[in-house]
């Protein structure tokens, strides 16, 4: 029996396009959501905390800053930790509203 070359199915490419982008996707997920959630709540308090001593009420908004550059950054995993700091110092009350131009 001789056997010459590859088997060919006719859904072999688009078998290999999806396990590309599963791949793809799997490690943008990792990255972006399960990478914070390694972070400690501890230290996710901890680094509340430190922002809330120095910047006050506007914690919540140096938070965001922060989570803004890391997306400037192309850093998910800074990108997530900074947003689970932000809803930490969003759940103890720590926001301010920022004021519209028209006074009210």
């Amino acid at each position: 029996m001789v056997y010459v070359g590859m088997p060919s199915s006719p859904f072999l490419p688009f078998l290999i396009f999806g396990g590309l982008v599963l791949i793809v996707v799997g490690r943008a997920a990792w990255r972006f959501h399960v990478v914070p959630l390694l972070l400690s709540r501890r230290d996710i308090a901890r680094v509340a905390k430190e922002l809330v001593a120095q910047y006050g009420a506007e914690a919540a908004e140096m938070a965001f800053i922060e989570e803004h550059l890391a997306w400037q950054r192309c850093a998910p995993s800074e990108q997530g930790k900074w947003r689970r700091v932000r809803r930490a110092l969003v759940q103890r009350g720590r926001v301010v509203r920022p004021e519209n131009g028209n006074g009210a």
